[in-house]
Formats: structure tokens, C-alpha cells, sequence
């Protein structure tokens, strides 16, 4: 190309200059795309049905004489507690149980067999008379003597009676003790009520 005079004392001119271009920068490097969430997908699952509490009541048993078809059961009045009469010199050193068993006609029935079974004061009981062996009592009577102290217990002492054949013909009836000394004595009869 051709190119103008230049004025006189002024520097040549610049030889052309070729353009280079200057490459771009590379792009910074990219992280991948991260991968997208799982899809939850609902899927048919067994339901159990709501809890509902289901509330019982506390069963406390309690002794009767229906438990069995007995033909004697406790006279009505009994047990009776009181002094011990029949043995006053031993006064609190002595709790004991006695009394009768009546047959229908209200006559005193002898040669059954009283048993006594239990604990009472921690110490087990298990001791046994016949009817018709105690006169302190009247005649036909029977006695039990269940300590050398008075003790205080609630229904952990039991009394029954049984025929000659060991079979039992009242059910057994739990006693409640007392520590009282006017109290020592309990009397306890049994009444035939069937056959």
C-alpha cells in the first residue's frame, strides 16, 4: 500500500501492524451437574389398625363358702373374739381358736377333725384336734392354740373341719388375729346347712 508523503523533520510512519487476535481465556472448568433428588414413589404398605388400650379391672379374690358344696358353715354371729376364759393364768401369753360344730338339730357333733393352717407371725401353722377333746369349752368343744403370744395378723391363719375320711365338710375360713389381750380368744362354730 502506498502511503503519504511525510512532512519534513516528522518521524516515519509505523509500519502497519498486523492484528493478532488474543484468544479468549478457556472458561473456568464447570462442575457437573449434580444429580437430581430421588422421586418418591408411594408403594401400597400394610396399615395397622389404630391402638385402642383395652382396660381390665384388678380381680381380688375373695374367700367364700360357695366354693364347694360343704354341708357346715360358720354360725352366724362368728367369730366371736374375747378374753381366754378357759386359760386366765396365761393371760397375752396365749391366742387360740375354739369352739363347736352343730348338726341340724343344733346337737353338739364330736370326733370331727379341726385343722389349722397358715403363718402367723412369720411362723407357719399347721396343727390339728378333734371335736369333743376340749372341755373348757362344753362338751363336744374343741381348742386350738395357734400361739404363746398374742399376734396381730389379717386372714393369714385359716380353720376348717373335716369328716373322718379327711374330706372337708366346711370351706376353710380365714381369720384375722389380734394383739390385744382381751381379744385372744376366737370363737368359731360351724352349723350343718345341708346333708
Amino acid at each position: 500500500t502506498e502511503h503519504p508523503p511525510s512532512a519534513p523533520g516528522s518521524p516515519p510512519p509505523a509500519p502497519p501492524t498486523e492484528v493478532t487476535p488474543i484468544p479468549a481465556p478457556p472458561p473456568p472448568p464447570t462442575e457437573p451437574d449434580p444429580p437430581p433428588p430421588p422421586t418418591l414413589t408411594p408403594t401400597a404398605s400394610p396399615t395397622n389398625p389404630p391402638f385402642t388400650p383395652a382396660f381390665t379391672s384388678t380381680f381380688t379374690p375373695t374367700p367364700t363358702a360357695t366354693e364347694a358344696p360343704y354341708p357346715y358353715a360358720i354360725q352366724e354371729g362368728c367369730p366371736v373374739y374375747m378374753p381366754n376364759f378357759a386359760h386366765l393364768d396365761a393371760g397375752c401369753d396365749w391366742l387360740g381358736v375354739a369352739g363347736h360344730v352343730f348338726d341340724a338339730n343344733q346337737e353338739v357333733i364330736a370326733n370331727l377333725v379341726v385343722v389349722a393352717g397358715g403363718t402367723l407371725g412369720g411362723n407357719p401353722i399347721d396343727m390339728l384336734t378333734m371335736t369333743g377333746m376340749s372341755t373348757d369349752y362344753g362338751q363336744g368343744a374343741y381348742e386350738l392354740v395357734l400361739s404363746s403370744t398374742v399376734v396381730a395378723s389379717e386372714g393369714s391363719v385359716w380353720i376348717q373341719v373335716l369328716g373322718l375320711d379327711g374330706q372337708p365338710i366346711t370351706p376353710k375360713v380365714y381369720l384375722d388375729t389380734s394383739e390385744d389381750c382381751l381379744q385372744n380368744l376366737i370363737l368359731l362354730n360351724f352349723v350343718q346347712v345341708g346333708e
